[in-house]
């Protein structure tokens, strides 16, 4: 019995962590100018939720493997030992160029995701991608930070592999 437990929580554990992923396994570098556009990442899933960034082409073209991890946000205690509280996730992004956000959360017995949205984040604004609890289902909201306007972001499909 201890031993299909542990079988159990390492094939999850490989879940999570995203091996055999579609995505490229490369975290997100970018070198910020002053006027880039920041990100901040939120979530009303207490539990593990992760994303990712492509800016590499058009949201329509672009391939999975250019796709780059952020982070994760875990506001929670986590039953999984080497994911500790993570509540704080911002990158800065090249302004005027287009790039596509991957979502996806973990928890509460459910998964949300992925979601995928693109938009052309502006020279010296801030924004906040949140990803939101919504009855049932879930939803990714991008809105500019200062002012809680929505951007005209747009869902996608998933990338080709």
């Amino acid at each position: 019995m201890k031993k299909l437990v542990m079988i159990s929580l390492a094939f999850l554990m490989i879940s999570l962590t995203g091996c055999g992923s579609v995505y490229s396994g490369k975290m997100y570098e970018h070198s910020a100018q002053s006027a880039d556009p920041t990100l901040t990442f939120s979530s009303d899933y207490g539990y593990y939720t992760k994303f990712w960034i492509n800016s590499d082409a058009p949201a329509e073209q672009r391939l999975c493997k250019n796709t780059d991890e952020i982070g994760f946000l875990l506001y929670e205690n986590s039953i999984f030992l080497f994911d500790k509280p993570m509540t704080n996730l911002s990158i800065s992004v090249e302004s005027d160029k287009e790039i596509t956000i991957t979502g996806t959360t973990y928890g509460d017995g459910s998964s949300c995701g992925p979601l995928e949205k693109a938009f052309t984040p502006e020279k010296n604004k801030n924004y906040l991608i949140h990803y939101e609890k919504a009855g049932n289902y879930c939803r990714m909201n991008i809105s500019e930070k200062d002012s809680d306007t929505e951007v005209a972001a747009r869902q996608v499909a998933s990338c080709v592999k």
